[in-house]
């Protein structure tokens, strides 16, 4: 690694049979990494950000510059270890090798990890189940997640994201504790359906697309401010059950936002918006017989 001191842009890409990554964190200047189409890596544990060797506090952390992280195409990964739940409780860590055989203890509160990672996206990693969120914590700087064809089956506990992507991630069930968050988008994940613990205040945008009955049940739980839009798109039966007309079932979570714009997939020109503060509601939709009609 020696010889890579000075690398500031990286990109790991088709790299055939390889297993395990190896200690890109001690990378002093490492601003970009990208790491992409991979088959055969299914762990990756604290040896890439450590090397096995361990950080004694005040040592250097891990990925001291690193601003932008990516993933791509990892469909053989499955886990991705951080190396910190078990210690993190009595303020250490423990990283398996030392060089010796040994283990060496760290001071997890001495060492800067990821602390200027501002951006991680993760896209088309079916089989990884969790993210490492006691590592994610100590990324302070962390605004931005973006997650698309990712196994995850909930996510939560990271304080400083700001902006949330979430796309065909088919197993999400439930977002949590994401205090900061701002700006929410939703596409292709119908297996959401709980939002009720996110502990936001500042969410101001919160867009759907490929809307699913769970989704509207993860709607319920939103706190909604006087600033917050939401943004739908679903099936036109999906849409009708919002439309107050009709008695429909999800009026009464639509009705809860100051904002709201909906309109159908595929025939795009059905629509209808509602502002709270007017109480205006408009709609374009047919009633529901003529639209059976014009299907037949």
């Amino acid at each position: 690694m020696t010889s890579l001191k000075n690398l500031i842009h990286l990109t790991v890409d088709y790299v055939y049979f390889l297993q395990r990554l190896p200690a890109l964190g001690l990378l002093p200047q490492l601003k970009l990494l990208c790491i992409s189409c991979n088959e055969d890596i299914k762990i990756i544990g604290s040896e890439f950000m450590f090397g096995g060797r361990g950080r004694r506090g005040g040592g250097g952390g891990a990925f001291p510059k690193l601003q932008v992280l990516g993933f791509y195409f990892m469909n053989g990964w499955e886990e991705w270890r951080d190396g910190m739940e078990e210690e993190e409780e009595r303020g250490r860590i423990i990283i398996i090798g030392d060089g010796g055989g040994g283990v060496v203890p760290v001071d997890i509160h001495q060492q800067p990890i990821l602390p200027l990672l501002t951006s991680l996206v993760l896209y088309g990693c079916p089989k990884l189940r969790s993210l490492p969120m006691s590592l994610l914590r100590h990324a302070t700087n962390l605004t931005h997640l973006q997650l698309r064809e990712v196994g995850v089956e909930d996510i939560g506990g990271l304080v400083h994201v700001r902006e949330l992507e979430l796309t065909l991630c088919d197993k999400l069930e439930s977002l949590w504790k994401l205090p900061a968050l701002e700006s929410l988008k939703v596409g292709n994940c119908p297996s959401l359906k709980d939002m009720t613990n996110l502990g936001v205040a500042s969410l101001t945008h919160i867009t759907f697309n490929c809307l699913s009955d769970n989704n509207m049940e993860a709607l319920k739980g939103v706190n909604v401010t006087d600033e917050t839009r939401l943004v739908i798109q679903g099936s036109i039966e999906l849409i009708r059950k919002c439309i107050p007309e009709l008695n429909g079932p999800y009026w009464p979570t639509i009705q809860r936002f100051p904002h709201v714009h909906a309109r159908t997939w595929y025939v795009h020109h059905y629509h209808f918006s509602y502002t709270k503060s007017t109480s205006d509601f408009e709609n374009n939709l047919p009633p529901p017989e003529l639209h059976e009609v014009n299907v037949e």
